[in-house]
């Protein structure tokens, strides 16, 4: 945050803890999650421990609902959503996750 720059009750709209319980609910890993809404496993961790914005609040409202990106003409999250179904029948639940931190993925 910018030096001068004032901080609102907005900055962390989203209360430490709150992405752990949007994982489960999606039943989703933080790869998934991190490809969902655009950000790195270190950021999505750091919204874990501290809280999120409200912009990853809103998106993760939306992916949780199944409401679709304002604008976009090709439903592009559905996309992503079958591409980890698809790597998720492939590997059996958390497998995946264990073997890519063995290889420091």
């Amino acid at each position: 945050m910018a030096r001068n720059q004032k901080r609102t009750r907005f900055d962390r709209s989203m209360p430490p803890g709150a992405i752990g319980e949007w994982l489960d609910k999606m039943g989703i890993s933080q790869r998934d999650a991190v490809a969902l809404l655009g950000i790195s496993r270190s950021g999505l961790r750091n919204y874990d421990d501290r809280g999120a914005p409200l912009y990853i609040a809103l998106a993760c409202a939306a992916l949780l609902n199944d409401i679709k990106p304002y604008g976009i003409k090709r439903d592009v999250i559905s996309d992503i959503k079958k591409e980890i179904e698809e790597k998720n029948e492939r590997w059996p639940s958390g497998t995946r996750d264990a073997w890519l931190e063995t290889k420091g993925g």
